[in-house]
């Protein structure tokens, strides 16, 4: 996660978007500042998701295919705002 972004928000987006509990959820790790800017920074950060079990792992794979979908439309930016918007309440 980049320094500028609140744990706590991203965490909940994480928790929604995946289902998965708040209990479950490691300490969240913040890349250093770095010396260069970068253009392109991923909202939320990026979640890695470790499944001991079958049938959850077939569940969250189904989500992920679902979000894939609605994000790769021919005009993603509206939908990638909808979903944030969805997943920030």
């Amino acid at each position: 996660m980049h320094i500028q972004l609140d744990p706590v928000k991203v965490t909940r987006f994480w928790r929604r978007l995946t289902g998965i509990p708040k209990g479950q959820f490691h300490k969240t790790y913040i890349f250093p500042k770095r010396k260069t800017k970068r253009l392109r920074r991923m909202m939320y950060g990026v979640c890695t998701v470790m499944v001991f079990d079958a049938p959850l792992c077939r569940d969250l794979r189904t989500r992920l295919l679902h979000v894939k979908s609605l994000v790769s439309a021919s005009d993603p930016r509206p939908i990638r705002k909808r979903l944030v918007k969805e997943l920030d309440k």
